[in-house]
């Protein structure tokens, strides 16, 4: 599947990351330090998440004799009582939110830990919104407010989505289709 492709792409720029990391700060590559620690735990939610949907494939494959599907083998297999378009879009959509979750989560994490260490909360906001975070991540490292920020603020808007159990935005980001 393409998506495995892009996955495994994304655990190799996660991989180059961590080693620039180690280049830059002397750090042994084993270190429990955050930075590292993040970086790891988004490539094994990565590495997961392709296992599940190779599972499935699998598990497909695996119903399938002579080129024919047993959809009643696989319904029961995954313990369905759904038709099968309906159990696949369930089964990727609960796969596709859990993994967008736990990624900001650990994104949030980090930037949490870095802001904390680098003592860039101000003293009465030990803790800010994601929004705050990446705001002072950005100014710290220089880097200019762009796409890369909308795209991390994407992130939260899909999980904020989840709490009000409707599409939200806040205004002064504008639509995610922008």
């Amino acid at each position: 599947m393409e998506c495995i492709q892009k996955f495994q792409a994304l655990n190799q720029q996660l991989e180059n990351i961590k080693q620039e990391v180690v280049k830059n700060t002397g750090l042994d590559y084993r270190s429990r330090d955050a930075r590292l620690v993040a970086l790891d735990s988004i490539q094994m939610n990565m590495a997961a998440t392709a296992m599940w949907i190779n599972g499935l494939n699998s598990l497909a494959n695996f119903c399938t004799d002579d080129g024919v599907f047993n959809k009643n083998q696989f319904l029961n297999s995954v313990g369905s009582g759904l038709e099968l378009a309906e159990t696949e879009v369930e089964m990727f959509k609960v796969l596709k939110l859990g993994h967008i979750t736990l990624i900001h989560f650990k994104i949030e994490n980090l930037f949490q830990n870095l802001c904390t260490h680098l003592k860039l909360l101000p003293e009465k906001e030990k803790k800010c919104g994601f929004w705050c975070l990446t705001k002072l991540i950005y100014k710290a490292s220089k880097i200019s407010d762009g796409d890369s920020r909308k795209s991390l603020m994407a992130l939260t808007q899909i999980r904020n989505s989840l709490h009000f159990k409707r599409f939200y935005y806040p205004k002064r980001l504008g639509k995610l289709t922008d």
